[in-house]
Order: C-alpha cells, then structure tokens, then sequence
C-alpha cells in the first residue's frame, strides 16, 4: 500500500471514530516518510481532539508547520493544542505569526475566546463545589449561526457548505456546527460525507431531536435501515412532539417492514402537525396497500390542500381517483383539470410551438416513413 494509500485509509478510520487504528496507520506513513506535513498534522489532531492528549500533539504540530509553514490549518490547531495543553500565553504570541500567515479573522476570535475560557480555568476549579459552576464552552457567534440558517433556507447550500467548514474548523467542539455542515452537504448529493458530519453533531448533541433525526434521515437515504430506526427513535424519545421525526421514523419503519409500526408513525406525525403535506402523502400508501381507497383519498385530499405545489401527492390522488368504484368521470375530470391549472398552465407560456403544416388537406405520416414514400 502505498503512503497517500495509507493516509487516506488512515482518514476514513479517523472519520469512523476507529481512533486505534487511525492512529497505527498514521504512524505508519510516518514511519515511510517522517517528515509528512499532513500525517503530522492529522495525528495531532487525533490526539489533541479524539485522545485529550495536548501535550502529545504539539510536537507533530510543529513537524507538520515545519514542513508547510504557510498553511493556516495547520496554524489554527497548532495554537488551539498549545490552549487545550494549558500554555495560553505562548499561544497568544503566536496569533500575529499565524495572522501574518493568513489565518482568518473568524479562527483569531475562537482561539481567544479559547484563551479566555482556559485563563478563568484557574478561578473556576477553585470555587466552592456548592456553587456548581460550568466551565463556559466556546460557541459559534450568534450571528455566524443565523447566517447559516438563513443561507440554508434560501438553498445556497455550496456557500453554506463554505461557511459551515469554516466554523466547525473555528469551533471543532459546536454541534450546532457540525450539524450546520450536515444539513450544507447533504442536498448537494455528498450524502456520505454529510452522515460523518451529521454522526459528529448526534454525538456533540445527545438531547437535541434535530440532531438526531437528521442523522436518521442521512442513514435511510443511504439504505442504512436500522442505523435510521435507531437514531430516529431517539429524535423521538428526545422530543415526542416532533413530527418530522415521527415522519422520518414511519418512512424507516416501512422500508423495514414494519407496516402498522410506521402506520402509527405517520398518524403521530400528523397528530402533532394536521397539516404536513408529506406526512398525509406517506400515510396514503399505507391506506392503499390495504386496500382502504376512501381514507387514501381523504388524507391525499388533505395533502394537496395544504401544500398547493405538491405535485408528488396530486399524482397519487389521480391514481386513487381512478380505480376509485363511485367516483364518475365528471369528477375524475374535474380532478384532472384541477391538476392542469396548478401544474400546467402556469408553464404554458413556455412551451415551443409545433411547426408542423396545419393544412387539414395534408396526408398524415404515421409510424415508420418508407424513403419511397409519395
């Protein structure tokens, strides 16, 4: 194997939380290559972060910036170890070198805040044990946060992705950047990527129902059935009142199998909010698979009610609709119709004319054309 074979395997072990083996293998490619920037780098990560070993890290630290000194990655974790190790002062000297650099604005301002928490470390263990005091965590700044959540609804997931990266290097410890990570990569389709970032967030943010569900959302678009059921159910268990969750948890639950389970899913989904479209949509197959035609249409009716561009749900209410025994045609066109105006007309403009001769004279060439033809 080769060493950038290696490290990349090395990588995925990291990802995966296999802390022992990445560590043997980065260890290896340095055994090829000891002066490699990036396995110093990386392995100081792992043991600075993963392993609480600080002191351990900063030798590999400074191996990795004496082989790229320019790189500010390599800047910013090499400060925040000499923080985590307790050295602030020290740390604190090196901001301008590592501004001079090019280290961002954005990282300056975590590792202060770093060095501030770890200065008031002293003061903190010395108070009294009744007070129960909480060292402060380092967050994200407000603001940073809310940019995020505007860029994500907004669907400007690749600049989002960007600014994401940026925090969760500014603030490794933020759930909230991780998860903001998450929720970036996965509509651009780097959904195993977005899993990793979304396993990071579940585990920073045990309590929080969004975390969870969206790690059991990433898990069932990759096929990952039981890992979904897992993570979902405790979205739930987190917050019984959240209805995406719910959702999410009945879609897992029927890919499994489980049909009355996911059927119960879905009506907790819309217990708690009547009017999720998509929800009413998914509880529709279950009403059709057993045969229950007029509760599939009231639901479906419901769906298309409350969200007007579903188009996914007024496809299904056509198909209902259709093999439904009572419905006459004038109602099934009335249906149809209805589906024209919401779905057609409003790209009617759009459509390129034909250019075909209108002469009603003209002889009509249907299926193949014999070059002979006359």
């Amino acid at each position: 194997m080769s060493v950038d074979e290696l490290l990349a395997e090395a990588a995925l072990a990291h990802q995966a939380w296999e802390f022992a083996r990445a560590q043997d293998l980065y260890d290896q490619v340095l055994h090829r290559e000891p002066a490699h920037p990036d396995a110093h780098h990386n392995l100081g990560v792992l043991l600075a972060i993963q392993l609480l070993r600080p002191e351990a890290a900063l030798p590999h630290f400074e191996a990795a910036l004496n082989g790229q000194p320019g790189n500010t990655q390599y800047w910013f974790s090499y400060i925040d170890a000499l923080v985590r190790a307790g050295q602030t002062a020290f740390a604190r000297s090196l901001l301008p070198v590592a501004q001079a650099q090019g280290l961002q604005p954005v990282s300056v301002n975590a590792l202060l805040e770093r060095m501030r928490v770890q200065d008031a470390l002293p003061a903190l263990l010395a108070a009294p044990p009744a007070s129960h005091t909480e060292v402060p965590v380092a967050a994200p700044p407000r603001a940073e946060m809310d940019m995020l959540v505007t860029m994500f609804a907004a669907g400007q997931y690749a600049q989002g992705e960007v600014r994401a990266r940026a925090m969760v290097d500014a603030f490794p410890d933020s759930g909230f950047a991780w998860k903001a990570l998450g929720t970036m990569l996965q509509p651009q389709g780097k959904k195993e990527e977005a899993l990793q970032a979304k396993i990071r967030a579940a585990a920073l943010l045990p309590q929080d129902a969004e975390a969870q569900c969206n790690l059991g959302r990433a898990h069932f678009e990759l096929g990952q059935i039981p890992q979904a059921i897992s993570a979902l159910s405790a979205s739930v268990a987190a917050d019984p009142q959240y209805a995406e969750a719910h959702n999410n948890l009945g879609l897992a639950q029927n890919a499994d199998g489980q049909i009355a389970a996911a059927h119960q899913s879905f009506l907790h989904a819309i217990e708690f909010k009547p009017d999720f479209a998509e929800a009413l949509n998914n509880l529709s197959g279950i009403y059709n698979a057993h045969g229950l035609i007029d509760e599939a249409l009231d639901v479906l009716r419901r769906a298309v009610a409350a969200k007007k561009d579903y188009r996914i749900a007024f496809d299904n209410l056509l198909f209902v609709l259709n093999y439904h025994p009572d419905k006459s045609g004038e109602e099934i066109y009335e249906a149809y119709a209805e589906y024209e105006r919401r779905f057609g007309e409003p790209h009617r403009a759009a459509w390129e004319g034909h250019g075909n001769d209108r002469e009603v004279s003209r002889k009509l060439k249907v299926g193949y054309v014999s070059p002979d033809f006359r």
